[in-house]
């Protein structure tokens, strides 16, 4: 019982995938078996669900982030990866150009004055797991402007 009232106040804080609510949950038991029948019956009743939590990280995270950077931190929390595909299968490409183009105007000065600043944002980009094309297509709306 006590394993269910800690997982009930888990859950009622914010979403949880299953694999981080199962750590969690594996602290306070051993019992392997209890723990994963309680989360097969929370995914069943709908407190527990993947795709919902899936959908609310990436809206909560996809205006400092790109998709790569995205599929990899839910990769951590260990969602299936079809499910964080058909995710961030939404996620727009302009979207994608328009939140790397706010990043780079809150960090740099526009326009970028050399190449290294240009090489710099464009590592900064891709370390916040931006595509390729869309870093390229954010540096060349930036000098432009």
């Amino acid at each position: 019982m006590q394993l269910k009232s800690k997982a009930l106040a888990l859950v009622a804080r914010r979403e949880h995938s299953r694999q981080e609510l199962f750590e969690k949950l594996r602290t306070i038991s051993d019992d392997v078996a209890q723990i994963n029948q309680l989360l097969d019956d929370f995914e069943r009743i709908g407190y527990i669900s993947d795709k919902r939590y899936v959908d609310c990280f990436v809206h909560s995270k996809k205006a400092k982030y790109g998709k790569r950077r995205l599929a990899y931190l839910l990769q951590q929390k260990g969602v299936n990866s079809d499910i964080i595909e058909q995710s961030l299968h939404a996620v727009e490409v302009e979207d994608q150009v328009n939140i790397a183009y706010a990043l780079i105007v809150k960090k740099y000065t526009i326009p970028l004055p050399d190449r290294a600043t240009i090489a710099k944002a464009q590592k900064f980009l891709l370390y916040r797991g931006f595509d390729f094309d869309v870093i390229k297509r954010t540096i060349s709306l930036v000098q432009s402007t």
